[in-house]
């Protein structure tokens, strides 16, 4: 018997004054960490997030076979067809920390932050070298399209307008 359907009897008979031998006991129940419950929710929002892709891109091809003009297919392969990011949170221990600036946990937190630091400090962790917010994208979230925009974005306001156009 699961352990849910052993509480729903324990309960009832608890209710009726019956006593039974099949006693939910503190091994059967264990404790679960915040940071697997963040964990196992972002695994969830990412499979939504994939398959709400994977319907986009067969809606378009759909509507790109059953239209023989060239240039609406043209029109449509020209337009980045993006759908908008569901915001979750990092877990505590991988929020992005800005040099000496913000703490932000989240993709909406960082498209917010652009618009709030200066220049000198988007380019402290956009330097040629290495992106922190193209790794932190693709490391933290796994959206590696979304990570290689903006490890493209010369500048904070393209960034913020790349994000502003990904996330909801």
């Amino acid at each position: 018997m699961s352990l849910f359907k052993r509480l729903i009897v324990q309960s009832e008979e608890d209710e009726n004054g019956d006593n039974n031998n099949d006693v939910v006991t503190k091994e059967d129940i264990k404790e679960v960490s915040t940071e697997d419950v963040v964990v196992k929710e972002q695994a969830i929002q990412k499979e939504l997030i994939e398959e709400d892709t994977v319907a986009q891109e067969n809606k378009m091809e759909k509507l790109l076979r059953g239209n023989d003009s060239e240039e609406k297919e043209e029109e449509m392969e020209q337009k980045d067809v993006v759908k908008k990011i569901r915001v979750f949170d990092t877990s505590p221990n991988e929020d992005f920390w800005f040099h000496y600036g913000p703490v932000v946990k989240n993709l909406a937190e960082l498209r917010d932050a652009f618009l709030q630091i200066d220049d000198n400090l988007y380019n402290y962790h956009a330097n040629g070298n290495e992106n922190d917010f193209e790794v932190w994208i693709k490391d933290v979230f796994g959206y590696e399209e979304l990570a290689k925009k903006i490890g493209s974005a010369k500048t904070r306001k393209k960034a913020h307008k790349i994000l502003e156009d990904a996330v909801e």
